[in-house]
């Protein structure tokens, strides 16, 4: 995959989830951007990647691509339009610092 292909398709955010106590000891967990514009491509996951992180017991349903180097955590949230994908993973996908995938789960 190119990076011209991946630079050519949408944007998407990527949000920080912050936790609050409510007065009635319940917690609320919004989330507030941390990059926006970033572009890239998301992809269904792989096999090997899916059985991969299950032996980890993570949910990998998706992996998004971009030359974009993010200061990521886990459980960040990458936002597509109106589909929301929880962040477990991360890495230089050639170990090259030119493209990096993040490994995600899609959320209804």
């Amino acid at each position: 995959m190119s990076v011209s292909s991946i630079t050519n398709r949408r944007s998407v955010s990527i949000e920080r989830p912050t936790i609050t106590n409510t007065v009635s000891g319940g917690q609320i967990r919004t989330y507030a951007a941390v990059y926006s514009s970033i572009r890239g491509t998301i992809q269904p996951a792989d096999g090997s990647v899916v059985e991969e992180f299950g032996k980890r017991s993570m949910n990998v349903t998706h992996t998004f691509y971009t030359p974009t180097l993010l200061a990521l955590q886990a459980g960040d949230r990458l936002v597509n339009g109106s589909d929301y994908y929880i962040v477990h993973a991360w890495g230089d996908e050639a170990d090259r610092a030119i493209v990096w995938s993040i490994h995600l789960e899609r959320k209804q």
